[in-house]
């Protein structure tokens, strides 16, 4: 069983009686538990790493995974790194469902989630034989078209046929589960304006990562990351921002909490397309950065949440140095997207609370979080 070690996050806001006027993002998360990993050899540590973990389990395996063979030199091939992408975006789909289901959808009696949990179940099974350091090629390999119709009809049959999802999300009304929720935060939120949150995290060379994690020293980076001195985002939304069914939503004036949701609908909705993609030849094994020193290697992953990034340096055939920067950590930075969203805007205080957990539901933590709103004496 994995050892608690999410932590939690508290936002601390300052309400002046018209608006945010200050919020301050704390976060108890244990950004030192990799220190475990020290001193040990890498398969050790390559065991270690999912005990950690009770969210997010496959892709914190399969990034250590990574980092660890290239620390090794040792990259596994084609095959074993398609099946090991399957799982991860599995994983988004089980732990996307679950968000729906519990904070989205929880009144609308959708699809049950352990049926869900049962279909992933089973591929990770399937795929275990992948998930150890250098792993061959496995004898029997998955069906992957089979897993990727059978998440489909999960989720037709809990929230409606895919194709009509756009239709659905620019509809003024709309019977559906999904266009009930969207609905209902159009209503609540009517006339509220959020900000606009971070950038999207940019694609980049791992290598641009390896100064951070040496420069860090598994302290500031890791606690607070940042991409050439500004904050980024690095989420579902991030994903989708710029996606036709997205941009026609928001002209069509959706507010920013739905669109929010509307990227998480359609993320869980490609999963099976995704899946199918990784069926038959993967490609090429990628070749380490040039960059990298002898004994050292970064994993990258895009997890559920965001981008995951594990760091190991080697020393004398152990872990010297390991680092993990979770998506958590860039989303809910202090300065971050949440901050940025909601510091400033005006809104009645009967609303704030519920206006501040459904921006921190939409931006989707891993961990659990409280919220405590300070009222100025003259508001």
């Amino acid at each position: 069983m994995a050892a608690d070690l999410a932590g939690r996050l508290t936002f601390d806001l300052q309400y002046d009686g018209a608006r945010i006027s200050d919020i301050a993002i704390g976060s108890s998360r244990p950004y030192y538990a990799t220190r475990v990993l020290q001193g040990k050899t890498i398969e050790q540590a390559a065991a270690v790493v999912p005990l950690l973990f009770n969210l997010c389990a496959g892709a914190q395996q399969v990034a250590s995974l990574q980092a660890a063979e290239q620390a090794l030199g040792k990259p596994a091939c084609a095959q074993v790194q398609r099946l090991r992408q399957a799982l991860v975006v599995a994983e988004t789909a089980r732990e996307l469902a679950w968000r729906l289901t519990k904070d989205w959808l929880e009144s609308h009696n959708c699809g049950t989630i352990a049926l869900l949990q049962r279909w992933y179940d089973k591929l990770f099974k399937s795929v275990l034989p992948v998930l150890t350091l250098a792993a061959a090629e496995p004898d029997e390999i998955p069906d992957l078209e089979e897993a990727a119709t059978q998440l489909e009809q999960w989720f037709e049959s809990s929230f409606g046929t895919i194709a009509t999802l756009p239709q659905q999300f620019c509809q003024a009304q709309d019977s559906s589960a999904i266009g009930a929720v969207i609905l209902d935060l159009e209503q609540e939120f009517a006339g509220i304006e959020l900000n606009p949150g971070c950038a999207p995290l940019p694609e980049s060379d791992p290598a641009l990562w390896l100064k951070a994690f040496r420069h860090s020293g598994g302290t500031t980076f890791v606690q607070r990351p940042d991409w050439q001195g500004h904050c980024r985002e690095t989420s579902v939304w991030t994903r989708w921002i710029d996606a036709p069914p997205i941009v026609a939503a928001a002209k069509s004036g959706r507010h920013p909490l739905s669109l929010r949701f509307m990227a998480m609908v359609l993320e869980l909705s490609c999963i099976p397309q995704r899946l199918r993609a990784l069926c038959g030849a993967g490609p090429a094994p990628g070749k380490p950065s040039s960059m990298l020193h002898p004994g050292e290697g970064i994993g990258i992953v895009e997890a559920a949440r965001g981008r995951l990034m594990h760091y190991v340096k080697l020393d004398q055939g152990c872990v010297g140095n390991y680092q993990i920067v979770a998506p958590t950590e860039w989303n809910f930075h202090p300065s971050g997207s949440v901050s940025a969203m909601l510091k400033g805007v005006e809104v009645p205080l009967a609303q704030v609370k519920a206006l501040v957990h459904q921006t921190v539901l939409a931006v989707d933590p891993c961990v659990g979080f409280e919220i405590n709103i300070e009222v100025a004496p003259h508001a």
